[in-house]
C-alpha cells in the first residue's frame, strides 16, 4: 500500500480527513496525523510518505514551507493542499511548485476522491516504470558481471600484458585503485564429486558479492575442473584477506550446508601474474585438503616428502566380514591400537594422515581404511576430535587466550581454528568459554 500523512492544525478538520473516505479504496494506509507541518517533516525524514495532505495555514510551519522542505527531500511526493484561501497568489505559487491538487474548504468527499483516484493511477503507473526500468538495470549488470567473470577466467590460463587487461576492465566498468594488489583463492566443496552445483555457484555468488567491502573488489570465476575462483583487486596496503575467507566459508556453510576447503595465493601487483597465482592457489588448496584444513595460505605450505613409507604392502592379513564392519585380524587391531596411541600422543602437532600412517608403517589409504572401518570416522576426523575436545578443557579451565589455545592444540593460526571448532561444536570458541562460565556460576 502506498503511504500518507495528513496535516491540518484544525483538529475537527484533520479527523475529517482522516476518516471521510475509505482510504483502503485508494491502496493507501495513514502513517501519521499532525497539527503542524514541522511534525510531518520530522516524520517524512524517517519514512517518506508517498502522498501529503497538508493545509496551508498552520503555526511552526505552514503548507508552503512544508512542500518547499518535502521536496528538497523527494522530487516524487505527491502534495495536495487543502485550504480556505481562495486568492489567486496561493494557486500560483501552489502550480510553480508542482503541487498536485488544490482543494479549497470546505471539501466534498467526491471532490478529494476523485483526486485520490487520480493520485491512485498515477503512483501506480510511476511504480510499474520504476519496476521495469530496475529490472532492465538488474539485466543488464548479470550481463556485465557475467561477462567479467569469463574474461578473468581466461586470465588464469593466458599471460595477457596489463595495458590490454586495464582497457578491458574499462569497457567492463571496472574502476580499479590507484594502487592496488592481486591475490587468488581456490574453493573446493568437501563432497564427493569435488565439484559445485550451478545452484550452489549462485548461492555462493550472491553471498560474495553481497558483502560490500571499502578495500577490495572480487570476481567469482568458475573454472574448468569444476571449483571456483576469486580474484580479489585489493588496496595495496589490506592485509585483511584470511579473514575475509574464513568469513565466506562459515557464510558458505550456513547457506548451502556444504563445506568447503580454501587455498590462495601470495599478492601480485600484475594480471600477467595471474596464471602463477591461480597454480599457487590450486597448491594451497591442495594441501589444505590433504592436511584437512579449511583454509591455508599459499607462503604457509610446508614441503611434504612425496616418497611412498614402508609397509604399503605389509599388512595382507586382514580379514573382514561381509558387511566390511568387524575387523577379526590381530594384527590389523594392533595397527588400529598403534594410530589410536600415536593421534592422541601427537594431536597437538602438525601431523597429516600420511605422518600418521608413516608412524605404524603403513601406507595412507589402507592406515585410513582400517582406522575408519573400526570407527566410522577417518584417521584425520579423529585428530580434529581429539583437537576440539582439547580445546574444549582449556577453554573451560584457563583463561589462555583463544589464539594460544589455538596454537596448543595443533592448529596452523587462529582462522583454521574458528572455522573448525564452529563446525564441530556448533558456536564460536568464545561462545563457548562465555556458556561455560555462565553455567559455573548458579
Amino acid at each position: 500500500m502506498f503511504k500518507l500523512m495528513i496535516a491540518d492544525d484544525n483538529p475537527f478538520v484533520l479527523n475529517e480527513l482522516s476518516t471521510i473516505i475509505d482510504w483502503e479504496d485508494f491502496d493507501m494506509c495513514i502513517t501519521g496525523t499532525f497539527s503542524n507541518g514541522k511534525s510531518l517533516l520530522d516524520a517524512a525524514k524517517a519514512d517518506m510518505p508517498d502522498v501529503v495532505l497538508t493545509d496551508i495555514s498552520m503555526p511552526i510551519m505552514n503548507g508552503m514551507d512544508l512542500a518547499n522542505a518535502l521536496r528538497q527531500l523527494s522530487s516524487d511526493v505527491k502534495i495536495i493542499f487543502i485550504s480556505s484561501y481562495a486568492d489567486f497568489t496561493y494557486a500560483q505559487k501552489a502550480l510553480q511548485m508542482q503541487i498536485f491538487e488544490y482543494i479549497l474548504k470546505p471539501f466534498e468527499e467526491k471532490q478529494l476522491s476523485d483526486t485520490m483516484a487520480r493520485i491512485l493511477k498515477e503512483l501506480q503507473t510511476e511504480y510499474f516504470q520504476r519496476y521495469e526500468q530496475n529490472k532492465t538495470l538488474k539485466q543488464v549488470e548479470t550481463f556485465r558481471m557475467h561477462a567479467l567473470e569469463k574474461y578473468m577466467c581466461e586470465l588464469l590460463y593466458h599471460t595477457i600484458e596489463d595495458s590490454r587487461v586495464l582497457s578491458e576492465l574499462t569497457t567492463l566498468e571496472v574502476t580499479l585503485y590507484s594502487s592496488y594488489k592481486l591475490q587468488l583463492a581456490l574453493i573446493t566443496p568437501d563432497n564427493e564429486t569435488g565439484m559445485f552445483r550451478s545452484s550452489t555457484v549462485s548461492k555462493i555468488r550472491s553471498i560474495l558479492y553481497a558483502q560490500k567491502h571499502q578495500d577490495f573488489q572480487a570476481i567469482l570465476m568458475p573454472v574448468a575442473d569444476g571449483h571456483l575462483a576469486i580474484l580479489f583487486i585489493c588496496k595495496s596496503d589490506f592485509s585483511d584477506i584470511k579473514n575475509c575467507l574464513a568469513q565466506l566459508s562459515i557464510d558458505i556453510e550456513t547457506m548451502t550446508g556444504l563445506r568447503a576447503t580454501i587455498g590462495f595465493s601470495r599478492s601480485a601487483k600484475s594480471f600477467a601474474d595471474l596464471p602463477m597465482l591461480y597454480v599457487q592457489a590450486k597448491e594451497a588448496t591442495t594441501q589444505a585438503y590433504s592436511m584437512h584444513i579449511p583454509l591455508l595460505e599459499y607462503k604457509a605450505i610446508q614441503c611434504f616428502s612425496n616418497t611412498d613409507y614402508p609397509g604399503d604392502n605389509a599388512v595382507e592379513d586382514v580379514s573382514l566380514y561381509s558387511n566390511g564392519q568387524k575387523i577379526t585380524s590381530s594384527t590389523t587391531k594392533k595397527y588400529i591400537k598403534q594410530i589410536k596411541e600415536y593421534i592422541e600422543a601427537h594431536y597437538a602437532e602438525q601431523i597429516t594422515t600420511r605422518d600418521v600412517s608413516s608412524a605404524v608403517y603403513l601406507s595412507t589409504n589402507y592406515a585410513n581404511h582400517i582406522f575408519t572401518t573400526k570407527y566410522g570416522f577417518t584417521i584425520y576426523e579423529y585428530v580434529t576430535q581429539c583437537r576440539i575436545e582439547a580445546a574444549k578443557k582449556l577453554l573451560r579451565e584457563t583463561d589462555k587466550q583463544v589464539a594460544l589455545i589455538a596454537e596448543l592444540v595443533g592448529y596452523q593460526g587462529k582462522t583454521n581454528f574458528y572455522i573448525s571448532f564452529k563446525r564441530n561444536v556448533g558456536i564460536t570458541p568464545t561462545e563457548y568459554r562465555r556458556r561455560a562460565e555462565g553455567s559455573s556460576h548458579p
